[in-house]
């Protein structure tokens, strides 16, 4: 009886051995597939490739046209940026204001500290990016 035992165990042993194998030649198969598909070069359509939402190469913010606006419209209402409230001593209310404090602007609208109420767009947030990084210009 103690010999069928052991030769019960010794099957369940070479069965759990077994599929530890399968598991492990399975899930190299899985990688080595995904490492292929991943790592492929398709030179043809990019049907499927969504935008690129952080490139300023084909964005021309102005800051009478574009910036100014978003800042108008989200950063100085009541209790912000405003000539009145003037939120943490800004008040976004002139272009030298403004310009003053641009990569700081950038910085907390990308992050999304700013603004307080509301939130801005993905283009707002570009527009915005755009205008700092390439010299806060008066344009």
């Amino acid at each position: 009886m103690l010999r069928k035992e052991n030769n019960q165990q010794i099957k369940k042993n070479a069965i759990m051995k077994n599929l530890k194998l399968a598991g492990v030649f399975l899930s190299l198969f899985t990688i080595s597939g995904f490492l292929f598909v991943g790592c492929s070069s398709d030179k043809g359509s990019s049907i499927n490739t969504p935008p690129k939402t952080n490139d300023c190469s084909s964005v021309s913010a102005k800051f009478s046209a574009d910036v100014m606006p978003i800042i108008q419209s989200k950063c100085t209402g009541s209790g912000c940026h405003n000539a009145t409230d003037r939120a943490n001593g800004f008040a976004f209310t002139s272009y030298a204001a403004i310009s003053a404090q641009a990569a700081a602007i950038n910085s907390a609208v990308q992050s999304g500290v700013m603004p307080k109420v509301g939130s801005l767009t993905a283009e707002q947030k570009l527009i915005i990016k755009c205008w700092a990084t390439s010299g806060a210009l008066n344009n």
